[in-house]
């Protein structure tokens, strides 16, 4: 998409005139368009939890980790009032159907202790 690019030779069957189109926005560097533009997103689940002075428990494992940070904060890594994050490491294996159960124990344990701790 970029003209300047060089990383492979093109050669003369290179298809002309193409439309390229990202479904988002995944880098500023590449020329195109982008089907779903960035949106700012307000009054998120966390920030409507804080107004009305609740606190929230963050936690999950490595592999769910920005999931319930990162975008359940409407893609802002911001660690809002009352919020406790915790992350538990992924097990270390080749694939995951080696360990279906990945962290599951280790995630619910923490809880645990999270809400006990905060009697």
């Amino acid at each position: 998409t970029n003209n300047d690019f060089r990383g492979f030779e093109r050669g003369p069957k290179f298809p002309q005139n193409l439309h390229f189109v990202c479904l988002t926005l995944f880098s500023e560097t590449v020329e195109g368009f982008v089907a779903y533009k960035p949106k700012n997103l307000d009054n998120t689940l966390g920030e409507v939890l804080v107004q009305h002075y609740k606190k929230q428990l963050r936690i999950a494992e490595t592999e769910k980790y920005p999931h319930v940070t990162f975008f359940l904060s409407g893609g802002r890594d911001v660690e809002l009032p009352g919020e406790t994050r915790v992350l538990i490491n992924s097990p270390k294996v080749a694939t995951y159907d080696l360990k279906p159960e990945m962290s599951a124990y280790e995630v619910a344990d923490a809880c645990v202790r999270e809400i006990e701790a905060d009697k």
